[in-house]
């Protein structure tokens, strides 16, 4: 069955990989073996990616982004709207949906560990979004070929989606990835 491990022998987990381990409970389990399919070391990647780069991330941090989840070619972010999101008709400013979905971008296109920067993206608003709503921004990954990525990102509320937005990427495996 996938996301479940079939019992063996008690191991201790391996000390190279901290973010992949649940420490609670004076119990050590680990919690990323089987994603979508894909096992241990993609998903450790794609979450170690993900850490370094929310640390980084000053522009996200200071609009209120948070990363829900993150796996390999997927991610997901959120955002309530406040006071600093909203535009003179008292409504989400549409660049803070941008940012939303391309922050959502950013982490499923690094999510394979090789630094990947937007090349070009679109967005259809498609329904206002009011103070106090919490926001949240799906990417999935359409197309991985060389370097170039094609990702399709929904933007929802509870009441249902807000925009669509479709980025492209760039693999640069000589820059320098966020520590």
């Amino acid at each position: 069955m996938q996301g479940t491990l079939s019992p063996g022998p008690a191991r201790p987990p391996p000390a190279d990989l901290p973010d992949a381990v649940d420490r609670s409970e004076g119990r050590v389990s680990i919690v990323a073996v089987t994603v979508d399919g894909v096992q241990g070391p993609a998903v450790v990647v794609a979450r170690r990616t993900a850490a370094a780069m929310e640390r980084a991330d000053a522009a996200g941090r200071g609009a209120g982004v948070r990363v829900l989840d993150v796996g390999v070619g997927r991610a997901r972010v959120a955002l309530t709207v406040d006071s600093r999101h909203v535009n003179g008709h008292g409504i989400c400013h549409g660049g803070y949906l941008f940012l939303l979905a391309d922050a959502a971008l950013a982490y499923a296109s690094n999510s394979h560990g090789v630094s990947a920067v937007a090349a070009g993206a679109d967005i259809a608003f498609l329904r206002p979004v009011a103070l106090g709503v919490e926001v949240v921004a799906e990417a999935v990954e359409r197309a991985l070929i060389g370097r170039s990525g094609l990702y399709d990102v929904t933007v929802r509320t509870v009441d249902g989606v807000v925009a669509e937005f479709r980025g492209r990427t760039r693999q640069v495996p000589g820059l320098a990835p966020p520590r």
